[in-house]
C-alpha cells in the first residue's frame, strides 16, 4: 500500500462522487480537463475537513462540493500535484517525526513532575509579525526546565490569581507581559492544545499576530531572543528548539503557514 492510498483509508471516507465534482465544476466554471483526476479526488477526500468534521463553528464549505473543489483547485494551481508529490510526503515526514517528539515530551513531563498530582496547566503565545513573516523565538535560561532551547513564551496556570481554564487566554497574556513586557495591541488566535498521554500535562498554544516587530525586554527566564523565518525556526535540530514549538507547527501547519514565511 502506498501512502496515498494509506491516506484513504485512513481518513473519513470521502463525501463527494464523482458526479458531485463535475457538477460543481460546471457550477463555478472550472474547466476539470486541466487537472489530475487522481489529485482531484484526493484533494476533495482531504479539503472534506473543512466541512462541519470539526463542528459548525469552524464549517468553512458547509460540505458542499462547490467550496471544497475551490479549495483543491487553488492548492493545484499552486503545485499541479500538490497533493501526491507535496501534501502526502509533508504527513508522512511529520507523522513520524512527531512520534519521536511525543516520546521525548512524555519522557519530559513524567520526570519533571508526579503523575499522581492535579493535572498540570499551562498556556503560552508564539509571536508572528504580519509584516515580515516571521516568529519571535526566545533561548530559555538555565534556570529553568529545558534550558538553552529556542522556545515560545509561556507558562502555568495559578489558581491563586484565580485563574482556570475558562480564562486560560488571560494565563498566557499574562505570561506574555512577565516575559517580554510587551503592553502593545496584537489579535491572538486559539492554537493546537497539547494533552499528554497520561493526562498529567495540558498546553494551550496561542498564534499571537504582531504588527510590527519588536524588541522583548526578557525577564529571567530567557537569556536572548531572535525573530526567525519559517524556514530557519524549522532547520533548528532538535536539541536546539522546544519540543512544544516543534509539536506545534506538526499539528497546526495551517495557522502557521497563513502568517509566517
Amino acid at each position: 500500500m502506498d501512502f496515498a492510498e494509506y491516506l484513504f483509508e485512513r481518513k473519513t471516507p470521502s463525501k463527494f462522487t464523482k458526479d458531485d465534482v463535475i457538477r460543481a465544476a460546471q457550477d463555478i466554471g472550472i474547466d476539470l480537463s486541466k487537472y489530475s483526476y487522481k489529485e482531484v479526488m484526493l484533494g476533495m477526500q482531504i479539503e472534506s475537513e473543512h466541512g462541519s468534521k470539526w463542528g459548525n463553528d469552524v464549517n468553512v464549505t458547509g460540505d458542499q462540493p462547490q467550496p471544497t473543489l475551490k479549495i483543491v483547485i487553488a492548492h493545484l494551481r499552486e503545485h499541479p500535484h500538490y497533493y501526491t508529490q507535496v501534501l502526502l510526503p509533508a504527513e508522512k515526514r511529520a507523522i513520524r517525526e512527531s512520534v519521536e517528539v511525543l516520546t521525548n515530551f512524555d519522557l519530559y513531563v513524567n520526570n519533571v513532575k508526579d503523575t499522581k498530582e492535579a493535572t498540570r496547566i499551562a498556556a503560552g503565545i508564539l509571536p508572528i509579525c504580519k509584516e515580515t513573516g516571521r516568529i519571535l523565538l526566545c533561548k530559555r535560561a538555565d534556570n529553568v526546565d529545558n534550558p538553552g532551547v529556542w522556545a515560545g513564551i509561556g507558562g502555568g496556570l495559578e489558581s491563586k490569581k484565580g485563574e482556570s481554564e475558562e480564562n486560560i487566554i488571560e494565563v498566557a497574556k499574562r505570561e506574555f507581559i512577565e516575559e517580554t513586557t510587551f503592553k502593545g495591541y496584537y489579535s491572538i488566535i486559539p492554537s493546537y492544545i497539547y494533552i499528554t498521554s497520561n493526562g498529567g500535562f495540558k498546553y494551550y498554544n496561542f498564534i499571537g499576530l504582531f504588527d510590527q516587530e519588536f524588541e522583548p525586554k526578557l525577564n529571567e527566564e530567557h537569556t536572548e531572543y531572535k525573530w526567525f523565518s519559517l524556514s530557519d525556526a524549522e532547520e533548528l535540530p532538535n536539541e536546539e528548539i522546544h519540543f512544544g514549538i516543534r509539536l506545534l507547527f506538526l499539528n497546526d501547519p495551517d495557522i502557521i503557514k497563513k502568517y509566517a514565511m
